[in-house]
């Protein structure tokens, strides 16, 4: 009988086999699987395509399309991203967009900012976020620490700690939540995701290895 597990991007409760099992669980003999569900897995990978397509330039045809059906996935799924994340849930970090060369408007942007700093550097982050931020990942897999444990336990205590709701928006009823250190909450989230990946990438090379 399937268990039931809640997607962290788009918080429906849905059947475990609805997410994709992680690499190394099948050789620890173990259950674990993806925290994203295939279709959340799907519209990422969808709109990852869709900015390779206009970054390279390339005209590539994405699903029976020109780079205009691309830029029109891009600006849906990044709206579908905004209401997700004012929800509390989880999305992928935002993608560098391709620097087009412009001197004049580099010019610009110098003279506009170079007086007018207004980042707030008065907030020193504390050393329990400054410890997940630059620990190496190495030592994580020198003590056998998994990812959902990082994941699951690690950074939702983190986020329960450092990015608390202190209200709700009256007209939308969205949680309000304090943003202090969200850039530093989704960079240690981004490092365990990353560590997830490498995990899972081990696995496979080892596996293709003993064939």
């Amino acid at each position: 009988m399937s268990e039931m597990k809640r997607c962290v991007q788009c918080g429906l409760l849905k059947e475990d086999t609805a997410f994709r099992k992680y690499t190394y669980s099948r050789t620890n003999d173990t259950e674990g699987r993806y925290r994203i569900c295939r279709s959340c897995e799907a519209i990422n990978a969808a709109y990852r395509r869709a900015q390779s397509c206009l970054a390279n330039n390339t005209g590539i045809i994405i699903a029976g399309s020109a780079p205009d059906k691309a830029q029109e996935t891009i600006d849906r799924t990044e709206q579908l991203y905004k209401v997700l994340e004012a929800r509390g849930l989880r999305v992928p970090a935002p993608q560098p967009k391709a620097k087009q060369e412009d001197p004049v408007e580099d010019l610009l942007n110098f003279y506009a900012t170079e007086s007018t700093d207004t980042v707030d550097h008065s907030v020193d982050v504390p050393d329990e976020l400054k410890h997940w931020l630059e620990e190496d990942s190495s030592v994580w897999r020198a003590n056998d620490i998994s990812p959902e444990y990082l994941q699951e336990t690690i950074y939702e205590s983190l986020k329960a700690k450092y990015r608390p709701q202190i209200g709700v928006n009256k007209d939308t009823y969205v949680p309000i939540y304090d943003d202090t250190f969200k850039k530093e909450l989704n960079d240690i989230l981004r490092r365990f995701d990353d560590y997830e990946e490498e995990c899972c990438n081990n696995e496979v090379g080892g596996n293709q290895g003993q064939s």
